[in-house]
């Protein structure tokens, strides 16, 4: 539920240049508006876009050190 960006926008600085943040969303639709919406500010360099759903992760346990939704 991450398509918009706002959440990961906040976290950007908290995260830091060496961080990454994941932006995921099951609606396609929503995750290029968050893709666009970050490179429109400037934030391109440590965020990923996954369609993905919620409830069936595609990641290995372990891979976050914390996850919002």
């Amino acid at each position: 539920a991450g398509g918009t960006g706002d959440i990961a926008a906040l976290l950007r600085e908290r995260v830091g240049e060496t961080g990454s943040l994941v932006l995921g969303d099951i609606n396609g639709a929503m995750l290029r508006v968050g893709r666009d919406r970050m490179t429109d500010r400037g934030h391109v360099r440590g965020f990923e876009y996954v369609q993905c759903n919620a409830q069936a992760l595609p990641f290995p346990d372990g891979s976050f050190d914390l996850v919002t939704i």
